[in-house]
């Protein structure tokens, strides 16, 4: 575990995590993943965006995009890839 940890905190970029549902679970897997070095929760979906939001404040995740289709989170996630298929 200890050179897992270390592998995370010595990446350059860090492993995006798309969370899906911020209910119990999903809310703890965003405070656990927000307290992991090397890693960052990048999306949160939910079929309430409350939810979303509340468990982004509790994992105290600032900075926060509200988007409403698949095509606006790719945008906001990686803005340079987004923008159509090869």
């Amino acid at each position: 575990m200890i050179y897992i940890q270390q592998a995370l905190s010595d990446r350059e970029d860090p492993i995006e995590v798309g969370v899906i549902g911020a209910g119990l679970f999903g809310t703890k897997l965003v405070n656990q993943i927000a307290r992991t070095p090397g890693m960052r929760t990048a999306l949160i979906a939910d079929i309430d965006l409350d939810n979303a939001r509340s468990a982004y404040a509790e994992a105290h995740i600032g900075d926060v995009t509200d988007v409403q289709s698949v095509e606006a989170a790719n945008e906001a996630i990686c803005p340079q890839r987004s923008g159509g298929h090869d």
